[in-house]
């Protein structure tokens, strides 16, 4: 027997309505994780430790199966070394008001097939003279 779904699609961008298709059937799926729609970061935990039964949500923007992205592991490289890269040279804190009080981030996002922050103020300094240095002696290096 073949059965057919029929889904009635909104007007809209193609591209963004495909991006919000696969990430609510991918990422929203009640049969992976239960309550989808609520923010519960514990649900990737057992005792205290990464519950490895539970699907990593940092793979689907890669794909499944035969057609997976061959280059998610040099993605994931490459995003920790420039990750690991500002830590090394920048202090990264909240930004403060006129009173020097800080300013706490709004926890706002953007929703796409993987979820962004709104922009929001921060600090962002070199840790030291060296670092400030090693910054600027690269701030004009093409690397492509």
């Amino acid at each position: 027997m073949v059965q057919h779904l029929l889904v009635l699609l909104p007007r809209g961008d193609a591209q963004s309505l495909t991006v919000d298709w696969i990430g609510r059937a991918m990422l929203h799926n009640q049969d992976v994780y239960p309550d989808p729609f609520s923010f519960r970061p514990e649900r990737f935990l057992k005792d205290g430790h990464i519950d490895k039964s539970v699907k990593d949500p940092a793979h689907a923007c890669f794909g499944f199966g035969r057609r997976i992205c061959p280059g998610r592991y040099m993605a994931f490289s490459a995003v920790w070394i420039a990750v690991a890269s500002l830590i090394a040279v920048f202090d990264m804190k909240k930004a403060v008001d006129e009173d020097g009080r800080p300013i706490e981030p709004n926890h706002e996002y953007v929703s796409a097939l993987v979820c962004i922050p709104k922009p929001y103020p921060c600090s962002i300094t070199p840790r030291s003279r060296d670092a400030e240095r090693l910054i600027r002696s690269n701030a004009n290096v093409d690397i492509l």
